[in-house]
């Protein structure tokens, strides 16, 4: 689907209005996902910055960039052309030079990482979770992270395995056992 379909598909989901309803959005969700209704309303609560109840076709194409770059194991390539616009999101500034833990967490909690994963990978980088995280931090740890994304994604196409949305929303019994936070 290109830009272009895309935009068709949103202007006449949207009945012309040029934004989706939070229900608009959990339909849209539940045909393209198998995300529960509280994770799909979740998402809705991140795209929805100015918490109008609705969300343009610039978050609903950053959104569905987002899983058609998860689904393809192409996670660098979304940040390569997506992460200014996916801070200005979290952040919910566009002038915001800085995010909170939470926040960082919650764009992690959009690419399928669970907090847990999170930290462990970035433990390197002696993270104080008490402070905020500039943007070039912002970047530079999502990159590192994202490499487990499309490595999860790259072993499950190559194992011939099934795999949906939902096992990147869900971490293990390992993964919460492995978490330095807990």
């Amino acid at each position: 689907m290109g830009f272009k379909n895309c935009q068709k598909f949103f202007h006449d989901e949207s009945g012309g209005k040029g934004t989706f309803t939070e229900n608009q959005f959990i339909h849209f969700m539940r045909e393209l996902t198998d995300l529960g209704d509280y994770q799909i309303v979740e998402m809705f609560d991140i795209f929805d910055c100015d918490d109008t109840g609705i969300i343009g076709f610039k978050a609903f194409f950053l959104l569905f960039s987002l899983i058609t770059a998860l689904e393809s194991g192409n996670g660098k390539q979304f940040l390569y052309l997506h992460l200014d616009a996916m801070f200005e999101l979290i952040a919910r500034s566009a002038t915001a030079t800085h995010v909170t833990w939470q926040e960082f967490i919650r764009f992690g909690y959009l690419m399928g990482i669970n907090e847990c994963e999170i930290y462990n990978h970035l433990h390197m980088f002696n993270i104080n979770i008490f402070h905020k995280i500039s943007r070039d931090e912002f970047q530079m740890y999502y990159f590192v992270v994202v490499d487990t994304l499309d490595e999860r994604k790259k072993n499950v196409k190559n194992n011939d395995s099934a795999d949906t949305m939902q096992s990147y929303y869900s971490g293990t019994d390992d993964d919460r056992r492995n978490c330095s936070i807990m």
